[in-house]
Formats: C-alpha cells, sequence, structure tokens
C-alpha cells in the first residue's frame, strides 16, 4: 500500500463538515486499518515537523544494502518499500501475531530468561547499558516464539526490527536493557477488533526507558505469562526497542515487499554457554 495512492482514495469520502463527520463511517478489513494507522503516524509526524519548522537538519532516507549494512536511501526508494519513520522517542515492537505450541514457547521462554539473567539481576528493576550484539540474540529467540498474523499490517519483521537496533547503536554498539515478567496483557484491546499496541507500561519500565534514553537506544523485554486472553495460554517475550533521543528523524526503507522473515546476515556469539 503506497501513501500517495492511499490519500487519493480518500476522496471517496467527499466533502464532510464537522457536522456529518460524527456520522461518517469506514468499513474496511484489519489488514488495511493496521496500513492506515502506520501512514498516519508518519504523515502526522512530518505535518508537525513542517509546522515547527524542525527541518534544518533535514530528513535522512536510509535502507540496508545486501551486506546488513545501513546505506543511504533515495527517497524515492522509499515508494517501493515497507518503511520505519524513526525520530526520537520513536517505539518498534510487533503487533498482531500468535505464540507458537505452549511446550515449545516454554522452552524458548527458559533460554531468554536464562540469557537475560547473565545481563541484568532479576530483582533490578532499572535500566543496565549492554552491548547490542547480546541484545540480538535475545531478540532473535523471542521472534522464534510468535508467528505474524495473516490480517496483521503493523507485525515489525525480525530483520526490520535487528536492522533498527544495529542503525540505532551504530555509533557505541550500546543499549540499555529493561526486563519485566509475568505480564498479562490480552492480544487485541476492550473492543476485540483492534490489536493491543501497548505492551509497556508508561508509569512503569516506559517511564524509566526514556529517562535514560538521551544517548543510547533501550531494549525493554517484556514476559507475558499467556494466561491473558487471545495467547492460547503460551508464554512469550514481548521485545519493545525505544529510539535515543539525540537521533535526527529518519526514514528508515528495507527490501521486504513480501513481509517474510529473512535469516539474519550476521553470527552472533552466544551470551550464556
Amino acid at each position: 500500500m503506497q501513501q500517495d495512492t492511499v490519500m487519493q482514495h480518500s476522496r471517496m469520502f467527499g466533502y464532510r463538515d464537522k457536522d456529518l463527520l460524527s456520522v461518517t463511517r469506514f468499513y474496511t478489513t484489519r489488514r488495511i486499518y493496521e496500513n492506515l494507522t502506520k501512514i498516519t503516524e508518519i504523515d502526522l509526524t512530518l505535518r508537525e515537523d513542517i509546522e515547527n519548522n524542525r527541518f534544518e537538519a533535514g530528513v535522512y532516507f536510509i535502507r540496508e544494502d545486501d551486506g546488513g549494512k545501513i546505506v543511504p536511501c533515495s527517497p524515492e526508494k522509499v515508494r517501493m518499500s515497507n518503511i520505519v519513520m524513526l525520530n526520537a522517542g520513536k517505539r518498534i515492537f510487533p503487533i498482531g501475531f500468535t505464540p507458537i505450541a505452549r511446550t515449545y514457547a516454554s522452552g524458548i521462554s527458559k533460554d531468554i530468561n536464562k540469557r537475560l539473567l547473565s545481563l541484568i539481576d532479576e530483582e533490578n528493576r532499572g535500566a543496565v547499558l549492554v552491548p547490542s550484539d547480546y541484545l540480538e540474540e535475545v531478540v532473535q529467540l523471542a521472534y522464534k516464539a510468535i508467528t505474524p498474523d495473516e490480517d496483521s499490517a503493523r507485525f515489525v519483521v525480525l530483520d526490520r526490527f535487528i536492522s533498527t537496533m544495529r542503525y540505532l547503536t551504530r555509533h557505541e554498539n550500546k543499549a540499555h536493557l529493561i526486563v519485566r515478567r509475568g505480564r498479562k496483557v490480552s492480544k487485541f484491546k476492550e473492543n476485540g477488533t483492534v490489536y493491543s499496541d501497548a505492551p509497556d507500561t508508561t508509569q512503569d519500565e516506559l517511564s524509566i526507558a526514556r529517562s535514560v534514553s538521551d544517548k543510547y537506544p533501550v531494549l525493554m523485554m517484556l514476559h507475558q505469562d499467556g494466561t491473558a486472553e487471545g495467547w492460547n495460554g503460551s508464554e512469550f517475550w514481548w521485545p519493545v526497542l525505544l529510539a535515543q533521543e539525540n537521533m535526527p528523524k529518519t526514514i528508515f526503507a528495507l527490501d521486504e515487499p513480501d513481509g517474510k522473515i529473512r535469516k539474519i546476515r550476521k553470527n552472533v556469539n552466544n551470551v550464556v554457554k
């Protein structure tokens, strides 16, 4: 779905004054809804920058090359690929997925927990600075326990998540880590049709993450015990990546038109032997 095409299709609404807006309804599939949500987020961000004259440094267009490196990207390429708008405080995480079978998910969860305990004490409710290579391996394991739903357009695939984290940590190869366990967030919001998109808690780990993200990004690993509605009793770890405050606005483009998870090209040594 291209943004300019969607904007043209929006003309089907015709003119709507304030009195008609309250009774205007648009019925669509969940996938189109998720696409429109992503486009709206990007559009609002750009409009806000234009209104506040925040383009002194310009907008950075980048992509991942065939060797897994981050390289400059022509703005025209953004029209042909999936994109991520990165700016200070942006959160990147998968939305719209299903955990794998309970038995296999439990084994992966235990492996992740063991690795996290080697990086941060279980009693530590704060953030610790960790080499990003170690965190990549944890994220890769987390993705092994979840599969994207067919109708979700907001599922951030593994390759995109890792590539984004590499870009955010490209200068010093470090990121803050925050861990929470035993969460019970349902798969859908109260209306039962829209995916939950707030696995982190504003008053807890997200507040801490924002307080330490001045220089380094933050990876929040949030353990869901699987008992909440929609997860079929399978536990998993929900990774949430928060961009640091000192980064320029960036449009991140990846060559993944089919949305499939590709093999990570970089080999990372195990954290726990």
